[in-house]
């Protein structure tokens, strides 16, 4: 069994370009890490939105993130899996490691896929989206968030010797950067 972990900034497409090679890829299942952070945090009363859980308490994302470690650890087990989450997450106080040594060592992962985006491009696509609640960040600021990702990405390889790709997600070329995901994983 293998375990892909796809990373990136809000805004920079991950998610699309994982669904859409998802569709070449019927070997694999998609497991949201944020998403299944949200579905406990909202059974809980915690959270109402998936914008709140970056205001949250590093203690309370902390406990959160090791039920849903485990959760896909135990999934991994039985099935290739690709995990959609985030390198980093920008709070109120500043970044929180999104995958730190515990998560990354309970997860092994095959292969750390970053997928980037011009600056410039997220900052519009994040102007766009009225179904979230966006920081709103310069195109300065939204570079820094991707080196800030491509640094710990290398780390999270060196903690788990995970293989490093980034795919660029260029605004009207999805369809060539799914397939350059897909192709990537199924090397």
């Amino acid at each position: 069994m293998k375990t892909i972990i796809v990373l990136g900034i809000p805004g920079c497409g991950k998610t699309s370009i994982v669904e859409l090679a998802l569709k070449r890829l019927k070997k694999y299942e998609i497991v949201t890490f944020g998403t299944l952070m949200f579905q406990i945090l909202k059974e809980k009363k915690i959270v109402k939105t998936r914008d709140e859980m970056r205001k949250l308490s590093n203690r309370i994302q902390r406990n959160i993130k090791k039920d849903v470690t485990q959760k896909i650890a135990d999934l991994a087990k039985n099935k290739n899996i690709i995990v959609d989450t985030h390198c980093s997450i920008k709070t109120p106080k500043g970044f929180i490691v999104g995958l730190p040594e515990y998560i990354l060592k309970k997860i092994n992962p095959d292969h750390i896929i970053l997928v980037e985006s011009d600056s410039e491009e997220i900052f519009e696509r994040r102007m766009k989206d009225d179904t979230r609640k966006r920081d709103n960040d310069s195109t300065d600021k939204i570079q820094l968030h991707q080196e800030i990702n491509r640094s710990l990405a290398l780390s999270f390889c060196t903690l788990t010797n995970a293989v490093f790709s980034i795919v660029k997600n260029d605004t009207g070329k999805l369809m060539a950067g799914s397939r350059e995901l897909a192709e990537i994983i199924e090397m």
